[in-house]
């Protein structure tokens, strides 16, 4: 009997991990200098980039699943 594959290899799941140090990074600036302001902007844009990319996913896996279940 083969062991479940894990949801997330090594490299994905460190990936993850540094997503969310640099968000908690991120959340913690105030935003009073020009250098601040910068890295929460790219930030949103980052997020944004991210979030597409999910739904691009997302929706491949929801086409993908309604196309096998068709056949």
């Amino acid at each position: 009997m083969s062991s479940p594959s894990p949801l997330f290899d090594d490299l994905e799941a460190r990936r993850i991990e540094g997503r969310v140090i640099i968000r908690q990074f991120t959340d913690q600036l105030a935003g009073t200098d020009e250098l601040e302001q910068s890295t929460k902007a790219a930030q949103e844009e980052i997020d944004k980039e991210e979030e597409l990319e999910e739904i691009k996913r997302l929706k491949f896996l929801y086409e993908s699943s309604a196309d096998s279940s068709i056949s």
